[in-house]
């Protein structure tokens, strides 16, 4: 979307340039014209970038968190096209897709199968026994 905005303003500078160039002023009146396109043209090009920029799309299984200025505005994007304020807010986009893991339990007294449930929504993980669950945040699993 930036580069819309240089386009436009480039076009809008040479717009404005043989609008008002000695040429014109003498009488060559197709340099007027031209340079009044440019500047009309210039204008809807930089219009189309701001509006471009205001729409963000968040795909399916995450969410959009919205940063203005490097802080959490506390905002949350559902799945699909949303709107945003241009050049001002940024979109993380975090996904809340539920993971599972199996391992095989090698301390157990019996083999037996252990799942693991991520939630990187809520930064939990969730380890379910046979007939038990087991709640361990995911920051206690960091590797040190």
């Amino acid at each position: 979307m930036g580069f819309l905005l240089i386009l436009g303003v480039i076009v809008l500078v040479v717009g404005l340039v043989m609008r008002y160039s000695e040429r014109t002023r003498k009488g060559d009146h197709r340099n007027r014209w031209v340079g009044a396109i440019g500047i009309i043209l210039g204008i809807v090009i930089i219009l189309g970038g701001i509006i471009a920029s205001s729409f963000t799309t968040v795909p399916a299984g995450h969410r959009g968190v919205i940063i203005r200025f490097g802080a959490v505005t506390g905002r949350v994007l559902d799945e699909g096209l949303q709107t945003k304020v241009p050049f001002f807010d940024s979109v993380v986009k975090m996904s809340v897709q539920t993971q599972k893991y199996e391992a095989d339990a090698t301390s157990a007294p019996e083999t037996c199968r252990m799942s693991i449930l991520l939630l990187p929504s809520i930064g939990t993980l969730i380890l379910l026994w046979p007939l038990m669950s087991i709640k361990i945040p995911a920051w206690t699993l960091s590797k040190g």
